[in-house]
């Protein structure tokens, strides 16, 4: 099997961002990125899947589920990992308002639900739509997902969302680096690359907001870390403690990912 190369993210993790950038990035290469989104629609075989798109294809796998990663071939892949709890704040105004329903139709009768609630109670019904994330009859399971991740693969570089947001430049040069797409001294592909990141940016998307500036009806709402903070009531804290009650703590405590976001009991 020929070398592959993977993002590997999560449902409301920079999914849709980092896609673009590879895209734009790539175009001028002639090099395929495949979305990698419902197993349903791609067999089960990320690897697969990404092989038949032919050589230099990267995969773009937006719900990742290590488990589906082929566990004896060579791949190299950087994962990208938000906090859970921003995760369940930023997907609950995502369904409520501004994802498309389009071959999602769990999400259209979601959607009139949370209509009908206030929004600690829409916050609270929504942690279980994302946690099942039910897709077209298949149930994704964000937080399943991240509570199985295997971290330290050396396949993998693990990288934080809220670096990734607060200085995309710098984390997509590693990232790119790592899986083989840019050679850090080649000052040509190092500019296509900021110039990519640059039309993606939260202030282009968002119509000339700045990051903290929100939205609740955009897709582009916050562009900042630690919206739980605000929103996160002592039942949603305790939600998690009974579905995922390790979650937080070994994202923060056995990976790099996390390891500065707080803990909140309760």
């Amino acid at each position: 099997m020929q070398s592959l190369k993977f993002f590997l993210g999560h449902h409301k993790g920079g999914t849709r961002f980092v896609g673009n950038v590879l895209e734009r990035f790539l175009a001028p290469e002639g090099r395929a990125v495949v979305p990698l989104s419902n197993p349903k629609w791609f067999d089960f075989d990320p690897a697969g899947a990404v092989a038949r798109a032919g050589p230099g294809a990267v995969g773009n796998y937006m719900n990742a589920d290590y488990a589906l990663l082929p566990q004896e071939a060579e791949f190299r892949a950087f994962h990208i990992l938000r906090c859970p709890r921003d995760t369940a704040v930023s997907a609950y105004y995502s369904h409520l308002h501004s994802h498309g329903t389009d071959y999602w139709p769990e999400l259209v009768a979601h959607r009139a639900r949370l209509a009908a609630l206030d929004a600690g109670a829409g916050l609270l019904c929504d942690l279980d739509f994302t946690d099942a994330l039910p897709t077209d009859g298949y149930d994704i399971g964000v937080f399943r997902a991240m509570a199985a991740w295997r971290f330290y693969d050396p396949r993998i570089l693990e990288l934080r969302f809220e670096d990734l947001i607060a200085d995309p430049g710098p984390v997509l040069r590693r990232a790119f680096a790592f899986i083989g797409l840019l050679d850090p001294e080649d000052a040509a592909a190092c500019a296509r690359l900021e110039a990519a990141v640059a039309e993606f940016g939260f202030a282009r998307m968002s119509g000339g907001r700045q990051p903290g500036q929100r939205d609740d009806r955009a897709h582009y709402r916050n562009g900042r870390a630690g919206a739980w903070r605000d929103a996160f009531e002592a039942r949603h804290h305790a939600w998690f403690a009974e579905h995922h009650p390790d979650l937080i703590a070994r994202i923060a405590q056995q990976s790099p990912v996390c390891g500065a976001v707080p803990q909140v009991a309760g």
